[in-house]
């Protein structure tokens, strides 16, 4: 049995609660304050693991903080670790003036263990790596960490080298945008820190590692500093990961339905019986949605014998750039455009900002994405958007993602998030990155340059002001070729018409089915959303008068 150290108490804050001593055997609450709790769990091994609750530790009621809980307990429990597990009250990601103080005690009780490695995913995953050298740990362990970008709500606890352990492993699918924009946050913030790929895992990464064996081989091997052997067991792990088959399936769904119902055909045994029901409810939802859109273009005129030919093909006519800003009938005027080439456009098209990076920009005759300036600027030719009244565009993101949880199409923390606050209370959310991402300003950050949580930062750390971001955004939107207001689509159509003789029918596509009107909402509802998009509502008068 280790020989713990008596720790005299530490707090002089009248809401703070650390133990005098603790005895060796003893589980419970080692330190206890109104935005956090830590709990320790002894055990035999010379191994300690501290943990770092992520936005999982709630439920109806609020934090999962009973004083013997903690996140990553079952990992800890199968090979004897001891453990110390930071559990937050709220999704504040460990922002505490408390903070110093329990880790500094978590190190006194850490310092007579070989191997310490700090552990957590997502929020938990940031706090690994920003306080974990300071509670004693040689190694941090984070999956899909998410980095806090609000400067008011999250001060102090941003990330740089000094903070990150000598071991520093963060385990990120490539493929969602978000978290591979936290994690070149980090990179860019503590180059040593070592990114392990796990494609096709999605946010929860960390469930490739879900029997007890595979995460304890997993952190020893961190702990070794042995990157290639980490590298290597990752692979394996989400090779035979059933996450990683749900996840496949889920993906194609969208875009090749086909390809997921074999995927599930073949792999039935790995879904459970919660992840069948997600999957079939989805591919249905999608299938009718499919349909319903093939039966509105069937209505759209071709155009007459001898005149198929498309105007966009001609030698004289420029590439097309359609910079869609989400839930400003995008989909719709693709589908109008592609409708009216008769199949001949060569048209490209992607969410995801990243897919654009790669791609020769001659190689098609129209984008259309939901990139920035910078990268519609790259891609060359005429740049069109249309842009929305911005407190309906929140709105119809809200109901929207309400309705892709509900269906069964999308189970993200976004879409989950809008599923389980009605929208007075998720107005009031203001801690959570990809809400950042997606509603503070978005349009006027990616006319600027880019929405993402990287292209905001390195806007910042280019000295721009909110200001100086505005006037970016106008300054682009008045070189474009064409700008469109969603109220008035019938005005951009005739623009489109003047610019290129292209004749566009544009029919409602992927419109949230249910969901009530701005003026339906409280005038309170509607100035939290005003606080979110107030240089979208300046933009948006402008773009009135250029419409």
């Amino acid at each position: 049995m280790l020989d713990l150290p008596t720790q005299e108490p530490i707090s002089d804050l009248p809401h703070e609660r650390a133990l005098s001593s603790i005895e060796p055997a003893t589980r419970g609450v080692l330190f206890d304050c109104e935005d956090f709790q830590v709990v320790r769990k002894p055990g035999p091994s010379s191994f300690l693991l501290i943990t770092f609750g992520s936005l999982g530790m709630f439920n109806e009621t609020g934090s999962l903080a009973d004083g013997r809980t903690f996140w990553g307990q079952e990992l800890a429990d199968a090979p004897g670790f001891a453990a110390i597990g930071f559990i937050a009250k709220s999704r504040n990601w460990f922002c505490s003036p408390s903070m110093e103080k329990a880790c500094k005690l978590a190190a006194t009780f850490a310092a007579v263990f070989e191997t310490v490695v700090a552990y957590g995913s997502g929020m938990g995953g940031h706090g690994a790596l920003r306080w974990g050298r300071l509670a004693g740990a040689g190694t941090a362990v984070a999956f899909s960490p998410q980095c806090p970008v609000d400067p008011a709500l999250h001060t102090g606890i941003e990330i740089r080298r000094e903070h990150v352990p000598q071991f520093s492993f963060v385990f990120v699918d490539p493929a969602l945008s978000a978290d591979q924009g936290h994690a070149a946050l980090l990179a860019a913030a503590a180059p040593e820190i070592v990114q392990i790929p796990m494609f096709a895992c999605g946010h929860e990464s960390v469930r490739a590692f879900a029997t007890a064996t595979l995460g304890a081989e997993m952190l020893r091997l961190c702990a070794s500093g042995k990157s290639d052997a980490v590298w290597d067991l990752a692979n394996e792990a989400r090779r035979a990961s059933s996450i990683r088959t749900v996840e496949l399936a889920m993906r194609a769904i969208a875009r090749h339905p086909a390809l997921a119902q074999r995927i599930f055909d073949k792999h039935q045994g790995r879904f459970d019986p919660d992840q069948k029901q997600v999957f079939v409810s989805a591919l249905s939802h999608t299938q009718e949605q499919s349909l319903r859109a093939l039966n509105s273009i069937r209505h759209i005129e071709r155009p007459l014998s001898g005149t198929g030919s498309s105007p966009l093909m001609n030698v004289e006519t420029p590439r097309l750039v359609h910079l869609h800003i989400p839930k400003t009938a995008g989909t719709a005027l693709r589908a109008a455009f592609e409708q009216q080439s008769n199949g001949a456009l060569r048209s490209f098209s992607h969410w995801d900002e990243s897919e654009f990076n790669a791609i020769d920009p001659a190689s098609y005759d129209f984008y259309s994405g939901h990139f920035g300036y910078h990268t519609a600027s790259r891609l060359g030719g005429d740049i069109v958007t249309v842009l929305r009244h911005p407190v309906d565009r929140y709105m119809s993101v809200y109901y929207f993602w309400r309705q892709l949880y509900n269906t069964g199409v999308e189970r993200s923390l976004n879409t989950e998030l809008a599923a389980r606050f009605p929208i007075e209370e998720f107005v009031q959310i203001r801690d959570q990155p990809w809400l950042i991402e997606e509603f503070e300003n978005r349009a006027t950050f990616q006319l600027a340059y880019g929405s993402s949580l990287v292209h905001r930062r390195q806007m910042r750390l280019d000295g721009l002001t909110n200001d100086a971001i505005f006037n970016m955004a106008l300054r682009n939107l008045d070189g474009f070729k064409a700008v469109g207001i969603q109220e008035d689509m019938t005005r951009f159509a005739a623009t489109i018409k003047a610019a290129y003789g292209i004749v566009l029918d544009i029919q409602k596509v992927n419109v949230t089915e249910e969901r009530p009107q701005v003026r339906d909402i409280s005038v309170a509802t509607r100035r939290a959303i005003q606080d979110w998009v107030y240089m979208d509502m300046e933009l948006y008068q402008q773009a009135l008068r250029m419409a």
